[in-house]
């Protein structure tokens, strides 16, 4: 049997101004912040923003797509999808819904769809999968970080950020 796959692979061109295989160009809107454009015109100018609806499990051993899906909710900007692994599970935050998928077969575990005032904005995977929950926006916002079981998607617990703290990352889970 082959390996477990060892990567996933969210579409976007790695370049600011390069083009992906469906044609979207990565551009740079200031700082820390790119967008996907397609061109729409003769002349090459952009078009929308591009927005992700999809995430693919590969085999890295043999290459062979897993499984490809449609992650939940409306299209989130390309920028803003996090996807990570942990524990067998495939797990994504996208503009306003969360997802968690079985690693081998793309079967899925949970997703939250429901709208809330207290959103998972990113997710840091490895030996524990912990997210990163944003409730609020702008100035006002507050965090709080939870390890999550993967397959249940609940949280077995929550730290509350110091009210006034911006800008939270969670750079690892595996201490």
């Amino acid at each position: 049997m082959g390996a477990l796959p060892g990567a996933l692979r969210v579409l976007r061109p790695a370049h600011p101004g390069a083009a992906d295989a469906r044609g979207l160009r990565r551009v740079r809107r200031g700082q820390g912040h790119d967008e996907l454009t397609r061109p729409s015109k003769a002349d090459g100018s952009e078009g929308a923003a591009a927005s992700c609806d999809r995430t693919a499990a590969f085999d890295v051993d043999t290459g062979r797509k897993l499984w490809d899906k449609k992650l939940p909710g409306e299209g989130a900007s390309v920028m803003s999808v996090n996807v990570t692994m942990t524990r067998g599970a495939v797990v994504a935050a996208a503009g306003d819904a969360s997802v968690a998928y079985d690693m081998t077969s793309g079967k899925r575990f949970w997703a939250d769809t429901k709208p809330s005032t207290c959103d998972a904005v990113g997710f840091a995977g490895g030996r524990d999968l912990l997210a990163l929950v944003q409730c609020g926006n702008g100035a006002d916002a507050e965090y709080r970080i939870q390890r999550i079981a993967p397959r249940s998607g609940e949280p077995v617990w929550t730290y509350e950020v110091t009210p006034g703290v911006q800008g939270v990352r969670i750079a690892v889970s595996n201490g």
